[in-house]
């Protein structure tokens, strides 16, 4: 059986109206000055708050606008993956997340299956486990990933000092034998020492081998994709720790410049959707036919990267 070609044809977002800056949120959650300058010297200034939309209303938000920005037909979905990091998010059963979108959108043809386990990396995650969906069932010529998470706990919005967590959803069509954003590789690494994620003090794991583990699995995608350092023309970050990546791409020879690091500042760290936020944004940054990288790192331990072709 030939091997698909995956591409992500588009991607689309909605970030919820409330954004609170910085300095406000560390007023009104005591923190003091020392911490908001160190988040502002990983280029932290805002975050975007639900403030009561639940997670189903912004995934719809964001769906219709990819939908209105692809023109895809609805019948034509053949599987929609969910993926998130808050157990919360999911609805107890017998509701699901995806009941109000098959509803709302007539996906009437579609598998429907959540991804949680890798966390943030779960959207990467996801198009591996696409890749086999389409390779098993050749009739599937089109899927949808969707994200959307909301933080409960305004003390949990930091991420140590590296970034700021933001509510918000994404999209994104992956279609078979797609031109556009061709998917070459896809490498993702857990660390099991990281499985509890965050303490009962509400504070991070220090993990030691955090740059390690990025290094490893972006020189594992491009290794994988026949990609040297050199092509790589964009690299799509997680949106936090810009300092961290201006020492992550040193060590792999990539001109800082070529990091698009606009949202980390503009839209913060939403979980799960990094990838879809920054290919919507950052997509016309990137010529036809030049390779870039899509880049994220997960609570207990999860790193993933991916290397495409525009």
């Amino acid at each position: 059986m030939k091997d698909p070609s995956l591409a992500i044809e588009q991607t689309a977002y909605y970030m919820p109206p409330k954004i609170v800056d910085i300095d406000r949120w560390a007023f009104e959650n005591g923190r003091d000055a020392n911490v908001v300058e160190a988040l502002k010297g990983n280029g932290v200034a805002q975050y975007f708050d639900a403030d009561g939309e639940p997670v189903e209303s912004m995934l719809a938000k964001a769906v219709a606008a990819l939908k209105e920005e692809s023109g895809f037909d609805p019948a034509d979905i053949g599987a929609i993956v969910y993926v998130h990091t808050m157990q919360v998010s999911t609805a107890p059963p017998p509701q699901s997340v995806f009941g109000p979108l098959l509803k709302r959108f007539a996906f009437d043809n579609a598998l429907c299956f959540s991804i949680a386990q890798q966390n943030c990396v779960s959207f990467l995650a996801s198009l591996r486990i696409l890749r086999t969906l389409f390779l098993q069932r050749s009739s599937l010529r089109k899927a949808l990933i969707v994200g959307s998470d909301v933080l409960p706990f305004p003390s949990q919005r930091p991420i140590e000092d590296n970034g700021i967590h933001s509510d918000g959803a994404a999209a994104a069509l992956v279609v078979r034998n797609g031109t556009r954003n061709r998917m070459l590789s896809v490498s993702t690494r857990m660390d099991g020492r990281f499985f509890r994620g965050v303490l009962n003090d509400e504070e991070y794991t220090h993990n030691d081998r955090y740059y390690w583990s990025m290094l490893q699995v972006m020189r594992t995608a491009m290794k994988d994709s026949g990609t040297t350092p050199e092509h790589i023309r964009r690299v799509l970050p997680h949106n936090l720790n810009i300092k961290g990546w201006h020492k992550v791409l040193g060590a792999l020879g990539i001109e800082t410049d070529r990091l698009f690091a606009d949202n980390i500042t503009d839209k913060g760290h939403v979980f799960a959707c990094d990838g879809m936020i920054n290919l919507a944004d950052g997509g016309a940054t990137i010529a036809s036919g030049e390779r870039f990288m899509i880049h994220s790192n997960g609570f207990s331990g999860c790193f993933g990267c991916g290397v495409f072709e525009r």
